[in-house]
């Protein structure tokens, strides 16, 4: 599942901790850490129903300034903290704004991504009732630095029965963030449907 991403200019945690104090995060990247879908995964309750996988291994494995954060710097990692940069709109506790400020990286495109998304975020209910969940993912490519991992949900109504929304990783202080467009786009090119096999599933339930 490839797409044209361009160049953007561009969480059951352990006790909270400041970014700046903590310093980089440090997750372990070998045993369990090392593993394409993590034996310990389980799934994290948002608002209205929305869930995501999360790992105690490979992230979110502790909370940075009251947000789930530190995934391993791994493919799994980056596609475990493109879950939860992508999905963590819905988690509780913050607002919107903050939760978004939080998982994307600063960049030319970042308030415009920010307020669009304020905007016209879609209800978990209407989420819910269109059958859409996370399925899982697939990682396009992958540096120590950057990766491009497809968040993979269900989507009952269109033609594979699932769609992906692509996502550039850039690793920022010893974490990944989501990179966004200068136009504020996730992505640019065409929306991916993917089949059944074209994706690593997550396994498990989303509740």
């Amino acid at each position: 599942m490839k797409h044209d991403d361009g160049q953007g200019s561009a969480a059951n945690p352990a006790p909270t901790t400041s970014a700046a104090a903590d310093g980089p995060c440090n997750v372990p990247t070998s045993g369990q850490a090392a593993q394409k879908v993590p034996s310990d995964l389980s799934w994290h309750a948002g608002r209205g129903g929305i869930t995501w996988p999360v790992s105690a291994a490979v992230g979110p494995t502790k909370k940075v300034d009251g947000f789930p954060a530190c995934f391993a710097r791994t493919a799994t990692g980056a596609a475990l903290a493109a879950t939860t940069g992508y999905l963590g709109q819905y988690d509780t506790g913050h607002s919107v704004r903050e939760l978004l400020n939080f998982y994307i990286a600063d960049s030319a495109g970042k308030s415009i991504t920010v307020d669009g998304t304020v905007k016209n975020q879609t209800a978990p209910e209407q989420m819910r009732a269109q059958g859409l969940s996370v399925a899982g993912y697939s990682v396009e490519s992958f540096t120590k630095d950057r990766a491009i991992v497809d968040v993979v949900l269900t989507q009952p109504s269109g033609s594979t029965g699932y769609f992906a929304v692509p996502l550039t990783m850039i690793w920022v202080d010893g974490d990944w963030k989501v990179s966004v467009l200068d136009n504020g786009e996730l992505y640019s090119g065409n929306p991916l449907t993917p089949s059944q096999g074209d994706f690593t599933a997550w396994g498990g339930s989303d509740g």
